[in-house]
């Protein structure tokens, strides 16, 4: 049975929802059906979604609230979209309480940290001495690092 994978979407400050389509092949290339999420605020129909599907896919875009980590908001931080930090949290919550599987890409690897009680450098440029350039050079879409699955873990 083809697993359903629930993907979350960009919001903007318009409340509305995108969601990048690159995301939308890779899931079909690996043999899923995506369903991008709306922007639900209904806890039940939210219920509903992550009972429905087999795994999450929290996506990238923007910065998380720093007061969902306990900071202030600094004027390097990014943007940031309160409706979609709830959206995602409350998924999050739902999601890890029901044992499903997920993954976060860029913010949504944030997001997963974040819920799970971690904190995160609001920009890294500024707060952190290295000499790895955070943000790719390459164009959006090219690929800019390798990524292996280990064999034996919950990821493969």
């Amino acid at each position: 049975m083809t697993p359903i994978i629930c993907l979350t979407p960009s919001v903007s400050d318009e409340l509305d929802t995108t969601v990048n389509s690159t995301y939308i092949h890779a899931l079909v290339s690996a043999g899923a059906l995506p369903y991008p999420l709306p922007l639900l605020e209904d806890d039940a129909l939210l219920q509903r979604v992550v009972d429905m599907c087999d795994g999450f896919v929290f996506s990238g875009g923007g910065d998380v609230n720093p007061h969902r980590y306990g900071e202030e908001i600094k004027p390097t931080c990014g943007s940031i979209t309160e409706a979609r930090d709830d959206l995602e949290l409350r998924l999050f919550a739902m999601a890890h309480a029901a044992g499903k599987p997920m993954i976060g890409i860029c913010r949504g690897a944030q997001v997963l940290n974040v819920a799970l009680g971690g904190t995160l450098h609001q920009d890294i440029p500024t707060e952190i001495e290295t000499t790895i350039a955070h943000r790719q050079s390459e164009p959006k879409f090219a690929m800019s690092h390798e990524v292996r699955v280990l064999p034996d873990t919950p990821l493969h």
